[in-house]
């Protein structure tokens, strides 16, 4: 019957198995038998030669709807900021490992078609990586969540400016004449109607175009 030794450097004992923590170091190991006490020992180091698993949601030429993203979105993923639920999950034989995002790449042409390209990169305490790349499509936002501004009264003399009175939003963004939003752009004119007093009377008709589709949708306030 044998047993085995194992001693750091310093002559310290270290478990067996070794763990992760003696990664990078040299160690003392000797075997002995249990009967007459004979032994043998050498010196071995320490390797971690397996690279972390990682696996990436999105993958690139994916058609998933939880990997879509408007517009609105795409700031936010080139500033590198990436939903954690949709964050790449790394596993390995030790912990320690530390995930980055190595690359990040916009490809928009559009009306459909664009994409934001994520690579990421997982590095282990022995310096093995491995890489998974994203893919989150851009689709363009819709009329469907439109919502008109409501009527507005106001005081005299008072500004009618949309500021003051309500611009239309889509999902909550307000639509306002400094560019549109996305593909959807909008205009306004105002028709002033006959009013009794000194009061004013303004209708506002709001014109909305969805440039991909070429829908309009218009509204009165």
């Amino acid at each position: 019957n044998y047993y085995v030794v194992i001693t750091d450097q310093n002559g310290d004992p270290v478990p067996n198995p070794v763990t992760y923590e003696y990664i990078g170091q040299c160690l003392m190991v000797s075997v002995r038998n249990i009967c007459n006490n004979q032994s043998c020992w050498g010196i071995i180091s320490i390797e971690d030669k397996l690279p972390p698993q990682i696996e990436c949601t999105c993958p690139v030429g994916n058609t998933d709807t939880l990997c879509e993203i408007t517009c609105l979105e795409v700031n936010q993923l080139l500033a590198g900021q990436i939903p954690p639920s949709v964050q790449p999950t790394v596993t390995d034989n030790c912990p320690g490992v530390e995930l980055d995002i190595q690359d990040i790449n916009l490809n928009d042409e559009g009306c459909g078609g664009g994409y934001v390209i994520v690579t990421w990169i997982a590095t282990d305490l022995g310096g093995n990586s491995t890489t998974c790349v994203q893919q989150f499509n851009i689709v363009p936002l819709t009329l469907e969540t439109l919502v008109c501004p409501p009527n507005y009264i106001g005081q005299c003399n008072s500004s009618i400016h949309p500021n003051v009175t309500g611009w239309p939003t889509i999902l909550g963004y307000p639509l306002n004449d400094e560019g549109g939003l996305c593909n959807i752009f909008t205009g306004y004119w105002d028709h002033e109607l006959a009013e009794c007093g000194g009061g004013r009377k303004i209708l506002r008709t709001w014109t909305i175009l969805d440039w991909c589709t070429v829908e309009i949708v218009e509204c009165e306030q």
